[in-house]
């Protein structure tokens, strides 16, 4: 059986509701090897190997992926922006939030590295009469990727599926929401999705508040953080190369590293696993794994109609700007540490 096949009742749920008739671009590509790497890919980079309870669920890159092509092809129709949606993700390493915060330069593959080199995306992309310049670069398309906080389709997808996944709404809130959705130009004329109706803008901006302080926690940095360290420490020992966070999915990784003949890295994965403890302080302390770990205040602000017009929804309702305003200042660039694992600084 294939992907769509093996899709558990909460994943076909949720997938049902952004679009119940996919067309053969929206799903055409998930078989393809490349493709279907992505499913070994988590979309939490791993915050869940941690025993903090955070994203206890399976959701992974392809997941994403495919929840991003079913909501372009529900809403566009052009074949190129529904093929780059789903693309979007195509060259993600293994545990990629946590690359990004590793402090050794990997080898990056591009967008357009994994379509050409991929005998199967190559001959997609040109059975289909279509460029391989014009699925290569999301930032072409201001519906797929665009900066807090606009809605993009990456963003919007993200926050109904950890919406749905952490409980924080039903399926019929979930269709409540979505259902509401429209594509209307924003204040730099460009397209974006915006809600019809003010209360559901302001429900779902505060919901994107509540899934970004999980994400900002001390918990899941830190637990991000020795994943980074783990990867650095792994490449340096040459227990690791470059290529193989692009060839491997997470699961792999991390038995590469758990199997390693080398004790300090074996030995660090083993401590993630048990690691239910972070402390914060407001200096740094030497000796011991502490770090003082910056990540973005991701959260939305979207658009809802008001009056025939569209407006911010924080322009709407003064409570709402007055949480905006006390969660981006809220307080999360403490050092963080923890024990047993100062060989990795």
């Amino acid at each position: 059986m294939g992907y769509m096949e093996e899709r558990s009742e909460e994943l076909l749920s949720l997938q049902n509701v952004y679009n119940a008739s996919p067309s053969e671009i929206a799903i055409g590509l998930i078989e393809v090897p490349e493709v279907l790497r992505l499913n070994s890919i988590s979309q939490t980079s791993g915050v869940s190997l941690s025993k903090f309870g955070l994203c206890n669920y399976k959701y992974t890159k392809l997941d994403h992926s495919v929840g991003i092509a079913l909501i372009l092809d529900k809403f566009v129709k052009d074949n190129r922006e529904i093929i780059t949606g789903f693309l979007h993700h195509i060259a993600s390493p293994a545990f990629p939030e946590a690359v990004k915060l590793m402090r050794q330069e990997i080898e990056k593959l591009s967008n357009y590295d994994q379509v050409v080199g991929s005998d199967g995306l190559f001959e997609f992309v040109l059975n289909n009469k279509i460029s391989i310049n014009d699925v290569c670069d999301a930032s072409i398309y201001p519906l797929i990727t665009n900066a807090n906080p606009k809605l993009s389709v990456v963003t919007l997808e993200r926050l109904l599926h950890t919406a749905y996944y952490e409980k924080l709404c039903s399926i019929d809130e979930i269709k409540e929401l979505y259902d509401d959705i429209v594509i209307v130009p924003n204040e730099e004329s460009q397209p974006e999705f915006a809600f019809e109706t003010p209360k559901n803008g302001v429900r779902f901006s505060k919901i994107s508040m509540e899934i970004g302080k999980k994400f900002r926690s001390y918990e899941a940095k830190i637990t991000l953080q020795i994943i980074a360290d783990l990867l650095d420490m792994m490449l340096r020992r040459g227990e690791l190369s470059s290529s193989d966070l692009y060839q491997f999915g997470d699961r792999a990784i991390q038995e590469i590293g758990v199997s390693s003949s080398d004790k300090q890295i074996s030995d660090g994965w083993k401590e993630l696993l048990k690691l239910d403890k972070v402390y914060t302080r407001f200096t740094e302390i030497q000796g011991e794994y502490c770090k003082k770990i910056i990540t973005e205040n991701g959260y939305v602000d979207p658009l809802v109609r008001i009056r025939g017009g569209y407006m911010r929804a924080s322009k709407y309702d003064p409570i709402l700007a007055r949480e905006i305003e006390a969660y981006m200042n809220s307080d999360t660039d403490l050092y963080a540490y923890t024990l047993n694992l100062e060989y990795l600084k």
